[in-house]
């Protein structure tokens, strides 16, 4: 009977010992899972105009579920930079960090980070959660703030005619854009300046607004005993910033 007692008290020691472990305890809890409906992978990009966000016009909606099947979630935590205002989709401004220890969140919650960036440049938003045994979950998402993108200079055509003893240039720059159309940016003005040489001062080409009649569509006439020169090109858009300068060399027709 005393050895019975022994190896009965034995077993079960081992039993409370092994239950009571800190492995025991992590073979069985899980870590809580994090989700999104917004793409992770990509980076999202914002613009929020040389003015920056004063009136709060530009945010990006991160919306966040946090579930564990365990019941026993500690925190909630939003680690962004401080450029960043974070509220709800009332504009109420929203803690960082979420303290879940109670049973209303015990298993689980689930909200949409409204944030605001001030300044432009190139972030990365960390959303962590921690039960109560240590176990976290973590889900990043990068965003991209600018000021404006400048324009493109795209020649469709240039060419030249000769018109009795008249070399007659033209240029086409109806496919130029502005890399910030999809916030509403636009092309301002097209500018062309006439080469005769790589080494003689340009002759304007001309220039014109978007208001003017076919504006991308210059011309110039040379006469025809001189060498054609080269075309130097470039478009700005409305908030002042120029493309790249494109040079060419027309081709006759």
């Amino acid at each position: 009977m005393k050895i019975y007692l022994f190896f009965l008290a034995f077993t079960v020691s081992l039993l409370c010992n092994a239950c009571l472990s800190d492995d025991y305890f992590d073979r069985l809890n899980s870590a809580p899972e994090l989700m999104s409906t917004v793409n992770l992978s990509d980076i999202d990009t914002l613009k929020i105009s040389i003015r920056h966000n004063v009136d709060r016009n530009v945010y990006y909606a991160l919306p966040v579920t946090v579930s564990d099947r365990n019941y026993n979630l500690r925190s909630l935590e939003l680690d962004i930079d401080e450029s960043f205002i974070v509220t709800d989709r009332l504009s109420r401004p929203l803690n960082k960090y979420y303290d879940l220890n109670n049973a209303q969140y015990s298993g689980g919650l689930s909200e949409t980070f409204y944030l605001y960036p001030t300044l432009p440049g190139q972030y990365r938003i960390n959303i962590r959660a921690t039960d109560k045994f240590n176990a976290s979950s973590n889900m990043y998402k990068d965003l991209y703030v600018f000021d404006n993108f400048p324009p493109k200079c795209v020649i469709v055509d240039a060419y030249y005619i000769v018109y009795q003893f008249i070399n007659v240039i033209y240029l086409d720059l109806s496919a130029s854009y502005d890399q910030d159309e999809r916030w509403g940016g636009r092309i301002a003005s097209y500018h062309a300046l006439y080469h005769y040489s790589w080494d003689d001062e340009p002759f304007p080409m001309g220039s014109g607004g978007i208001n003017t009649p076919q504006p991308w569509l210059l011309e110039i006439s040379d006469f025809a005993w001189q060498p054609i020169g080269r075309i130097e090109a470039w478009v700005t858009d409305d908030e002042g910033a120029e493309s790249e300068r494109i040079n060419i060399i027309p081709a006759r027709r």
